[in-house]
């Protein structure tokens, strides 16, 4: 891989996808009162991405707001897909692959913050983010 293009800046660019996933929300929605929260999780999750990772220090203070967002969107979207949309095998693939990616960025972040290993990991993370979010607006 070039270390070049696996910086901070790719998960500005990955973090992006999330606006498509508003998109999505805003062509494809029932626009009901649960998926109208999901669209403002991802707005939220898109700043503080984006503003984090435009300045990636370990523990700051965006650094902890953007993992509470975070954590808060997958959980909220998570829970809604798999109560109110019923669950698929892709969907379930999709939300294994978060969990394997979560956890990788984050044994990579202890071992070398910001290395290629976390960034790639993370990268990772934000797009099946993306594709599983789908699910809660189709």
């Amino acid at each position: 891989m070039n270390p070049i293009i696996f910086t901070n800046k790719f998960l500005i660019i990955t973090a992006q996808l999330f606006l498509i996933s508003f998109l999505i929300f805003l062509l494809y929605s029932n626009k009901n009162f649960n998926e109208c929260v999901l669209a403002t999780c991802l707005v939220f999750v898109y700043i503080c991405s984006t503003l984090f990772w435009y300045n990636p220090i370990q523990h700051s203070q965006i650094h902890k707001i953007d993992a509470i967002v975070a954590k808060i969107a997958i959980i909220a979207f998570a829970l809604y897909t798999f109560l109110y949309k019923g669950v698929y095998v892709s969907y379930c693939l999709l939300f294994l692959c978060m969990i394997v990616t979560a956890y990788l960025s984050q044994y990579y972040s202890d071992k070398q913050w910001c290395c290629e290993n976390h960034i790639v990991s993370h990268g990772l993370l934000h797009t099946s983010c993306f594709f599983a979010s789908f699910y809660a607006f189709m």
